[in-house]
């Protein structure tokens, strides 16, 4: 009987584990705001965004998404790598329309979460070819 019952606590305690750290990684944090972007979803947008939505770095970073996310593309994050303070995540929009286009995004851990930072991330995708 103890042993059903530490093994119930466990499980309970790895999925309130589990659920707690859910959509809040780098990771999450990009898809999210892409998805906020493509649903045009502000609140969404600016829990995951360091700095001013208005800016015109966000405008740029608005423009690439949505000009990459027709009905049939998907996006899939490819890595995350962690250096100097940021986390940044590998990804690709996949298309029939324009095939594979990669991009890196800049997050910053800020309190509990991850914030995409759209000057770094639009520093850092300049520098992969054909972008």
């Amino acid at each position: 009987m103890v042993a059903i019952v530490s093994s119930s606590v466990l499980a309970v305690l790895t999925l309130a584990v589990f659920f707690a750290s859910l959509n809040k990684g780098p990771a999450s944090s990009v898809t999210r705001f892409n998805e906020a972007i493509v649903r045009r979803d502000l609140k969404t947008l600016r829990a995951v965004t360091l700095g001013d939505l208005n800016s015109p770095t966000m405008q740029i970073l608005e423009q690439h998404i949505i000009s990459r996310m027709d009905p049939q593309a998907t996006f899939e994050v490819i890595r995350v790598e962690r250096k100097n303070g940021h986390a940044y995540v590998h990804a690709v929009y996949k298309s029939p329309r324009y095939n594979v286009s990669s991009w890196i995004f800049a997050t910053k851990r800020y309190e509990t979460t991850w914030l995409v930072d759209p000057d770094l991330t639009l520093t850092e995708s300049a520098r992969l070819p054909g972008e």
